[in-house]
This record gives structure tokens, sequence and C-alpha cells, in this order.
């Protein structure tokens, strides 16, 4: 049986300017930062980042801003 918690999320993230190793260390240690992570995937080939968060916790807008203050172009793909 699953049982799914109100407050978890999965955000896909678009991120241009991530090409390298170093950028992909970067990118997850950003987003490791915060409070209510639960998993990141972060993709140098596809140029993305998968998070699954509780949103009681962290939102999205904090977890974009956070990538865009680093200097990378970071969108929403879903």
């Amino acid at each position: 049986m699953t049982v799914k918690i109100k407050n978890n999320a999965e955000l896909v993230i678009k991120i241009e300017g991530m090409k390298c190793f170093y950028c992909f260390t970067v990118v997850a240690d950003i987003l490791r930062e915060f409070d209510g992570i639960k998993e990141i995937r972060v993709g140098l080939n596809k140029g993305n980042a998968i998070v699954r968060y509780d949103k009681g916790k962290v939102s999205s807008e904090k977890l974009l801003e956070s990538l865009k203050k680093a200097g990378y172009n970071a969108v929403p793909k879903n």
C-alpha cells in the first residue's frame, strides 16, 4: 500500500549553464541546503534537476531563486 503525504511535491527544473561536474555538484549542494528536501537527482546531460520536497517547509520559488542567485538560469518544467 502506498500512502501519499499531502505536503510532498516534485519539481523538475531546467538548468541552463550547468555544463560540467563542478556545476553538477554546486547545484546539488545548493538544493541540499534547504530543510524539507527529500530527494535530489541532477542530470548533467539533460541539464535538469528533479527535486522531491516537503512544500510545508520550502517553496519551489525559494529553490529556483537559490539557483538563480548562483548564476544559473533555472526554470520549472512542470
